[in-house]
């Protein structure tokens, strides 16, 4: 199985790398900017972690949108450490017939 793993972390991707060896793939910030080279690099995955230890508080990110993606993009799943608040999230605003 191969991982990709994007941005650094100091805790748990040492485990990974440890276990996966080769079968791991960093995914440079380089990469995450383009999108070519992200798909590129993604053909060969069968799953990705990202590491996002420190987001910022005003970062604008919009969970429900990035979950969208990943699902439209093949992912069956979603690990997080706020995945409850993130399918909550998405829940209510289903059933308020949002549609974006």
């Amino acid at each position: 199985m191969r991982v990709a793993v994007s941005g650094q972390d100091d805790f748990v991707q040492p485990h990974l790398e440890a276990a996966l060896g080769d079968d791991l793939l960093r995914i440079t910030s380089g990469a995450l900017e383009d999108p070519r080279t992200l798909d590129a690099l993604l053909t060969s995955c069968d799953a990705i972690v990202l590491m996002n230890a420190h987001p910022p508080k005003a970062s604008g990110r919009d969970d429900r949108k990035a979950l969208l993606e990943m699902r439209t993009a093949g992912a069956s799943r979603i690990g997080a450490s706020r995945t409850v608040e993130i399918l909550d999230e998405c829940r209510r605003r289903v059933a308020a017939g949002e549609t974006d």
